[in-house]
């Protein structure tokens, strides 16, 4: 009887939260998987924490090559335009001959 009462009983998560109460509390979500000896939630579970950090990680590094090809974009629109304004001896030093119809690369 007390086997079965034990295996009707949800294990709590092991974890500790530390918000804004100094003494912490233990998490309230209903354990799911158990690694090393110790119940832990879908939150807490160490395996499933690494995956979503990778996939985090993932994403930030799409997000930072977004913004570098956009940077690049607006460097390169910058440089022809201070080229348009610059005056006519320089932009016949230019490599293409102070042809403004040129994108400078």
């Amino acid at each position: 009887m007390a086997t079965k009462m034990a295996e009707t009983l949800k294990q709590p998560c092991c974890k500790r939260i530390y918000g804004d109460l100094f003494y912490g509390r233990n998490c309230a979500n209903p354990a799911t998987v158990e690694r090393d000896g110790k119940w832990n939630c879908n939150t807490h579970d160490p395996v499933m924490v690494k995956e979503r950090a990778a996939e985090r990680e993932k994403l930030w590094e799409e997000k930072a090559k977004a913004q570098e090809k956009s940077r690049a974009i607006q460097r390169d629109t910058i440089r022809v335009w201070r080229f348009r304004d610059a005056p006519e001896d320089l932009k016949a030093l230019s490599p293409h001959g102070g042809d403004r119809r040129t994108r400078l690369k």
